[in-house]
């Protein structure tokens, strides 16, 4: 089930100029798109996810832009190996994008703790 509609055309318009002034200041090394709503800001046209996730753009707000799954489409998807592929591919592009980080001085180094499978994600603590 669906709680939130995604934005329109016009609204992803009306938008844009506060996007495109940020990314002008941030300047950012990298741009992780969840979704086909930010991908289409960013871009500046719709696009269909799964054959263009996984890869680096260069798109003009960044040389390093990656298209993923929105998380909440993970947690719409049915239990099974379908959200399993889906957060395979979030948890793949992350790494994607973090790899393309410079390295900052004084900053602590990732920790991996394990590994998670979908199936984790509605079970309560």
């Amino acid at each position: 089930m669906r709680l939130h509609r995604s934005p329109s055309s016009t609204e992803i318009a009306a938008c844009k100029p506060w996007l495109r002034e940020e990314l002008r200041l941030i300047e950012p090394e990298v741009i992780l798109c969840l979704g086909a709503s930010a991908a289409q800001a960013v871009l500046g046209k719709a696009v269909k996810i799964e054959p263009i996730r996984g890869q680096i753009i260069h798109a003009t707000a960044s040389k390093n832009t990656i298209v993923t799954y929105h998380p909440s489409a993970i947690l719409r998807a049915e239990i099974g190996p379908a959200r399993q592929h889906l957060y395979d591919c979030l948890v793949q592009d992350l790494r994607l994008a973090s790899s393309k980080l410079k390295p900052q001085s004084g900053a602590l180094e990732p920790q991996v703790t394990g590994s998670a499978d979908a199936t984790e994600l509605d079970s309560e603590p």
